[in-house]
């Protein structure tokens, strides 16, 4: 089912539509990937918007654009993420120098406008169809 709820939240004078569906997704990231741990983890699951946290670019309508958490400490398995479709705006996805394992969970294939993908320097093994 999709998610149509928003948050609207004021960030200097803008005011950014948050999008649930979205949010749920990086809380998942940040959940199966031991964010606990992370280096840069700056507001993370917090109540700000998630466009303040560490790593994540959004575009003018509050939609994630871009994920960036390289060297940061990632640990586990990204065929564990099951609601990383969500992020259907995202553009950019850096992973890469963690310590991510196994192969890509099936919902990747759904990020459709996935411009650059980076999970160069983990451990990922399989075989994956992007």
């Amino acid at each position: 089912p999709r998610i149509h709820a928003h948050k609207w939240t004021t960030t200097s004078k803008t005011i950014y539509k948050q999008n649930m569906s979205e949010r749920v997704a990086l809380e998942e990231i940040y959940e199966e990937t031991k964010g606990i741990y992370w280096y840069k983890k700056w507001n993370w699951c917090s109540d700000l918007s998630y466009s303040k946290w560490d790593g994540i670019k959004v575009d003018l309508a509050g939609h994630v654009v871009e994920l960036d958490l390289r060297y940061n400490n990632l640990v586990g398995s990204l065929d564990e993420l099951k609601e990383i479709h969500r992020l259907r705006y995202l553009k950019t996805l850096i992973l890469s120098t963690n310590t991510l394992s196994r192969g890509l969970a099936p919902k990747f294939c759904q990020l459709e406008c996935i411009e650059m993908l980076d999970l160069s320097w983990n451990q990922l093994s399989g075989n994956t169809v992007i």
